[in-house]
């Protein structure tokens, strides 16, 4: 029976004006009417649809079947941020918590645009280190060889991921550098989930059998793995010595914990040749999502010879709709977008970026650094020996 929760991701919460739906560190933020605000608080993994019908007509005085109606429009409305069959239960604040004294309206939509009490997600840059020598790196002008003297001690990271989840935090990125440099990482990852908080790693490191299984013991629902090319040479010239064997292997011991594995592929002049056979490759060795970006030159490089060629761009295209079914239905459809856009010569048919929403820096999300300074637009601040100040 439909036990209906909200995505791991997901998060509900007060804010001055009235009652907040997001996806946390995003800008996928959305004011909540007060009724469609209790029916989301019951959607914590443990009560049915019926259940929650029913707490909603003794709330509103009214009949069983016009809150059923009700739920349905909540559910349609909001389908982005729920699953209906989820795995999991999540703890939510109660309704009496969350909505006493909120006005019975929906907030005006530009309350959404100024600054949120608190973050629904943050960064951590763990390190600057990396042992990888990526050509196309966009960090290379910052990148180290060894980790940092002065990372965030444990204890204090850890109180931090606490603090952060008390105050709605609801994802956490961990990037770097190469984050698995910081040995420890997996504790980190441990207390944001036990948390409810989602954690996203992006990586190129070696992932151990050990490691793999106390990321999925620990509820790590995916990770991202870059891997360029399923030819060893080619990846070992783009990456660094030994790069092709080891990602090989952190995808394998990944997917054999059920690790949900998505891979990032750069496409350059020197692999768009191999893409069909690299999308091929990783399916075959249980990769979920493959994300192809297209190759964009750092800020300090002004030229070089890793661009493809609009010819190779159309290549890709033409080989990649020649794909069988099941392997189109892998590749992320924002990477196929950003290809086409690699084609069009006319300005006129590119995306239109005045569209995109605003950015969520200093507004709902910030970074830590490895140092535990913090990059944000606005706003908040963090520090290492208090946490989260406004």
């Amino acid at each position: 029976m439909s036990r209906p929760v909200l995505k791991p991701f997901v998060g509900i919460r007060r804010e001055d004006f009235g009652v907040i739906l997001y996806r946390g560190g995003s800008d996928q933020i959305q004011a909540v009417h007060p009724v469609a605000a209790y029916v989301l608080t019951l959607m914590d993994g443990r009560r049915t649809l019926r259940e929650i019908s029913e707490a909603l007509a003794r709330e509103l005085g009214r009949g069983v079947g016009d809150a059923t109606e009700i739920v349905e429009v909540v559910l349609d409305r909001y389908a982005d941020y729920v699953d209906l069959e989820g795995s999991h239960v999540k703890d939510l604040p109660s309704p009496e918590e969350l909505l006493e004294g909120v006005p019975a309206e929906i907030p005006p939509e530009e309350a959404l645009h100024g600054r949120l009490s608190a973050p629904t997600g943050f960064g951590y840059i763990v390190t600057h280190a990396c042992p990888n020598r990526c050509r196309y790196c966009y960090a290379a002008a910052w990148r180290r060889a060894r980790l940092e003297d002065d990372l965030v001690p444990l204890d204090v990271i850890l109180r931090t991921v606490d603090e952060a989840a008390d105050v709605g935090v609801k994802t956490i990125l961990m990037t770097g550098g190469e984050p698995f440099m910081r040995p420890d990482l997996v504790d980190i990852a441990e207390r944001a989930l036990k948390r409810d908080i989602f954690v996203y790693i992006p990586t190129k490191s070696l992932i151990t059998e050990e490691k793999a299984r106390r990321l999925s013991e620990a509820g790590l629902g995916w990770i991202q793995v870059s891997i360029d090319s399923p030819n060893p040479e080619t990846e070992d010239f783009l990456v660094g010595p030994g790069a092709h064997a080891r990602l090989t292997t952190t995808v394998r011991n990944l997917v054999r914990h059920g690790i949900d594995v998505r891979v990032n592929s750069v496409v350059t002049s020197y692999n768009v040749g191999e893409v069909p056979r690299l999308i091929e490759w990783l399916y075959e060795m249980g990769v979920s999502r493959i994300s192809l970006s297209p190759y964009q030159s750092p800020h300090d490089r002004v030229d070089d010879d890793l661009f493809p060629s609009v010819g190779d761009y159309a290549w890709l295209l033409d080989r990649i709709k020649e794909l069988p079914r099941h392997l189109r239905d892998a590749l992320d459809p924002a990477g196929i977008r950003a290809i086409e856009n690699a084609v069009r010569v006319n300005e006129d048919e590119l995306e239109d970026v005045v569209a995109l929403r605003k950015c969520s820096a200093g507004r709902s999300s910030l970074v830590i650094l490895p140092d535990a300074g913090f990059r944000s637009a606005r706003g908040w601040r963090w520090t290492r020996g208090s946490s989260w100040e406004t």
